[in-house]
């Protein structure tokens, strides 16, 4: 019998200090040594579990410290706690796929680079949405946002009427020039773990905080956009169901007074 409570304190302790090694291997800058589990518990991503790990926490102290008390174990691990640490290990180590828990393609917000301006912040401002992609001939040509507005308003104070369009931001709706925030692409195996450190990588002086990522088919700007993840996404309590249909899903336009984009000066001269 002693055998038996000896061997599973020694499977306890070893699964928790494996669970310790991964989350550090993970976040190497969660806090003092010995506390990444209580880390990781207290974090979203942890909160599951987080009841159950505090007990684990408690548990390990007086394993590690008082083991035993006139030769007689002090507690037992039992089955249940033994699995709560498999459990979590298996769920840091199979981490859920960006796409499930992203905005998926048939609730994205989109413009017609020729849509109305003043629609399409409307509709913005309606449903919460701080960006739009903005799509030319088909092709996602940009993203229309608050920081959009603020540069073009700004700009030779230029001023914003109701048949002002979209197109007319101009270069402002680049991914690269927006002023305070930028844009990247990942590929629709990319996991948790890697949207998570995408976004918690600290921007430099001069560089720009990562505002979307954009899931599409090959990982690239010219790829087809099956969702797109924000920093609200990786908390969210109730996070979209990702259908395989979602890749044929029609993204929603607002309106249908939509002109034809001017094509730039020097393309028409090329012809």
């Amino acid at each position: 019998m002693e055998e038996q409570k000896a061997s599973k304190a020694e499977r306890f302790l070893n699964l928790y200090k494996e669970l310790e090694d991964v989350l550090e291997q993970r976040n190497p800058k969660s806090g003092r040594q010995g506390t990444a589990v209580m880390d990781f518990a207290y974090r979203d991503e942890g909160a599951a579990f987080r009841e159950d790990l505090n007990t684990c926490r408690e548990v390990r102290n007086l394993l590690s410290h008082h083991p035993d008390m006139n030769g007689e174990a002090i507690v037992e691990p039992s089955d249940a706690l033994i699995h709560v640490l498999e459990d979590v290990l298996a769920y840091i180590r199979t981490p859920k796929p960006a796409i499930d828990f992203a905005t998926p393609r048939s609730r994205l917000l989109i413009a017609a680079s020729g849509e109305k301006a003043l629609s399409v912040m409307r509709a913005m401002q309606k449903e919460g949405y701080s960006h739009v992609p903005v799509f030319r001939k088909g092709q996602l040509a940009g993203v229309f946002s608050i920081s959009t507005v603020f540069s073009y308003v700004l700009d030779g104070e230029k001023k914003i009427t109701e048949n002002t369009r979209i197109f007319e931001f101009g270069d402002l709706l680049k991914l690269d020039k927006h002023a305070s925030e930028r844009f990247a692409f990942i590929g629709p195996q990319a996991d948790y773990w890697t949207v998570r450190e995408l976004f918690n990588r600290k921007p430099g002086e001069h560089s720009k905080r990562l505002a979307i990522l954009f899931i599409t088919k090959n990982g690239r700007m010219d790829g087809k956009i099956l969702g797109i993840v924000t920093p609200w996404d990786l908390i969210a309590e109730d996070p979209p169901i990702w259908n395989p249909d979602e890749e044929n899903a029609v993204p929603r336009i607002l309106d249908d007074d939509v002109v034809e984009e001017p094509e730039p000066a020097e393309e028409r001269s090329a012809e």
